[in-house]
């Protein structure tokens, strides 16, 4: 089969990234919740850990994190904290958005003075360098719409390096209440009535795979990665995911039944890539520490079943899956950040698992066929053609062969080591849930 390179010519790439990381070749990715000044002393008779402190700064950095899109540090009740933790980014190369209710409570005030009024707030922290923006609200509702265009248009019109960051709800195919009204609405209208009335400079939600074993439904994973790809694409603007860390997110009072079900390694790493191959321009981990709430059970404290780090300052799996995840992430970055995302191919069992418009039927440039159960994600970089091919198997290594159209030169980036290679075909062994960077030459 011929190559069809015309049928994919070059087009914008929309990315979101900051001076502080590293510049557009560097992939944002964020901690969710963290760190954060404890608000108890001891726990069980063990002293609580200091999470804002240059020990906790350089096990994050360690870990590839280098934003930070919610402490639950709020600026109106710790202070002190927030100018702390942006210091410690300063130290790290590392963005901060900071979470300030004052911000919201002005943009629902809508005084006729509401820009001074938040220029002045943010002015209170906004001289660092590691300073991003807000984090104006997670998972709102339609009715708070209004008030979140008013604060993030506020927040953008004091400097063009500011921005305000909002995580929007997923889609179960289940009742979510999406506008906090009597008014029920689709999932896809919640996104596009956000994406006109918000105008944001990205996309981010959450969509969270491992909860209880009823939860466990890829194709309404890949659904909600295919619609929220199309949106973005839509509006021009990158979209950021968020991935699993752990278990148990029940609130205070209210420990979750039946016992917490949590990533292991290969559905972990498999999260990762597969939004990747998708096009995300963005990586966001939750949590990165645990509230001590999400550590009951019906069998007692817990603090290894959620976060990064549990609540005492104990380092968790999920701290080393990240730091593997991310590895990878920084060998390729300079690649996936530059580069336009037309949609997946597929081999093997995932041909019949994921129905949406991003699969590519036929041959996507020089690619012609896919031996094994793989998610190959297509993307033209500067020209170039970029593959990220990822094993769709959570639990078992196997073996992927990418047929072409012709002999050709590639590089291949593959658990960050980097490898030459030239021929018609190309055989790539993957772990559970793995992928490889492969760009033509």
């Amino acid at each position: 089969m011929q190559s069809d390179m015309k049928y994919y010519e070059q087009k914008d790439v929309y990315s979101l990234t900051f001076d502080v990381i590293g510049g557009r070749d560097v992939m944002p990715i964020g901690g969710y919740y963290g760190p954060n000044e404890t608000d108890y002393k001891s726990e069980n008779g063990n002293q609580a850990f200091d999470f804002v402190s240059d020990e906790f700064y350089s096990l994050v950095d360690a870990a590839g994190i280098n934003i930070l899109v919610s402490t639950r540090d709020y600026y109106e009740l710790k202070p002190q904290a927030v100018h702390k933790g942006l210091q410690l980014c300063e130290k790290y190369g590392m963005g901060y958005f900071v979470m300030d209710s004052e911000i919201w409570n002005l943009a629902e005030e809508n005084s006729a003075d509401l820009q001074q009024k938040i220029s002045d707030r943010i002015a209170l922290y906004s001289n660092y360098t590691s300073y991003l923006g807000q984090a104006v609200i997670d998972e709102p509702r339609t009715k708070q719409f209004d008030t979140a265009a008013r604060a993030l248009k506020a927040v953008e019109n004091i400097d063009k390096d500011f921005y305000g960051y909002c995580n929007l709800f997923p889609t179960y195919r289940q009742r979510i209440d999406y506008t906090g009204t009597a008014e029920v609405i689709d999932y896809e209208e919640y996104l596009e009535r956000y994406l006109t009335t918000v105008t944001p400079q990205m996309l981010s939600y959450d969509h969270y795979l491992y909860t209880t074993e009823n939860t466990v439904v890829d194709s309404i994973y890949f659904e909600n990665l295919s619609i929220v790809r199309e949106k973005a694409e839509k509006y021009g603007i990158p979209f950021w995911t968020f991935i699993q860390c752990g278990g148990q997110w029940s609130e205070n009072g209210s420990i979750a039944k039946p016992d917490p079900i949590f990533p292991n390694e290969g559905e972990f790493i498999w999260n990762v890539n597969t939004c990747l191959a998708y096009g995300a321009k963005g990586m966001q981990y939750f949590t990165l520490t645990q509230p001590p709430w999400f550590a009951e059970t019906q069998q007692g404290m817990n603090y290894e079943i959620n976060g990064m780090v549990g609540a005492l300052g104990n380092i968790n799996r999920w701290y080393y899956y990240a730091q593997k995840a991310n590895k990878q992430i920084q060998a390729i970055d300079h690649v996936l950040m530059n580069a336009y995302n037309y949609g997946i191919k597929l081999g093997g069992s995932a041909v019949n698992d994921i129905k949406g418009n991003e699969v590519i039927d036929g041959a996507f440039r020089e690619l012609t066929k896919i031996n094994g159960d793989a998610i190959v994600g297509c993307f033209d970089w500067y020209g170039k053609t970029a593959l990220y091919v990822v094993n769709y198997s959570r639990t078992e290594k196997q073996s992927v062969t990418l047929g072409f159209g012709g002999k050709y030169g590639m590089e291949i980036t593959q658990r960050a080591l980097v490898r030459h290679y030239a021929g018609n075909k190309v055989k790539l062994t993957l772990e559970a849930g793995e992928g490889a960077l492969i760009v033509l030459a």
